[in-house]
């Protein structure tokens, strides 16, 4: 079972490894016309951050070895479905919308977890999208468009009790709106009870902010599938 974990470990190690390095030449490509863009060089510089803290979590856990006899009973990958309501500013443009996500935490998804520390260290990727909201201003009817938001969020996990959880995720967000897109911050707050072994249903809060616009909220809940 140990040398199992260690080498999914391992795996999973080079995995992200691999994903930084693909990180830094997406931006260096994405802004190589916009260097001189401030904005754009401090998005650079923060997302690769991002993804830097989690894969030194990543490799902080990978290297904590579990106490001798320990047999872990959750599961280690979620599939998510997310339905969210705009609200403030972003609820005035927007209907409701829905997202696809991937996590993955080790052995901390599911109905029985017996994790042995208190905190865990999980990671997400996915993608939400809302439908325009079709308004009248000065007589004049104007739909906005659609908004498309794809994430990668490393975070922490809490299991309160073996059938429950709560995250805590941020990192880069990429909000695509009409033909034009910008790299932001994307956070998400989240708790899930699992009613059987392989599904759960609980509330999110998510929050996305650009440079020089107002942040954007949404709250909802989410159903996932674990194995």
């Amino acid at each position: 079972m140990l040398r199992k974990t260690l080498k999914s470990r391992e795996f999973i190690l080079k995995i992200v490894k691999f994903g930084l390095l693909l990180h830094e030449q997406l931006l260096c490509w994405l802004f190589h016309e916009k260097e001189s863009n401030l904005e754009a060089q401090i998005m650079k510089k923060y997302t690769f951050l991002f993804l830097l803290a989690g894969f030194l979590s990543l490799q902080a856990g990978a290297q904590s070895i579990a106490p001798t006899g320990y047999h872990p009973r959750g599961k280690s990958q979620q599939a998510i479905f997310t339905a969210s309501l705009p609200v403030g500013v972003f609820g005035d443009s927007h209907l409701p919308g829905f997202g696809l996500a991937y996590s993955w935490s080790n052995h901390r998804f599911g109905d029985s977890v017996n994790a042995h520390k208190i905190i865990g260290f999980t990671a997400q990727a996915g993608l939400d999208y809302y439908i325009g909201k079709k308004v009248t201003t000065a007589g004049y009817g104007f739909r906005y468009n659609n908004y498309f938001y794809v994430h990668a969020m490393p975070g922490i996990i809490y299991n309160p009790s073996p059938k429950t959880n709560i995250s805590l995720l941020a990192g880069p967000a990429l909000g695509i709106y009409k033909e034009s897109s910008s790299l932001g911050l994307g956070v998400s707050l989240s708790g899930a009870y699992h009613f059987n072994d392989r599904m759960s249903l609980g509330p999110v809060a998510l929050y996305r902010k650009h440079a020089e616009v107002d942040a954007l909220w949404a709250a909802g809940l989410r159903l996932s599938y674990v194995w």
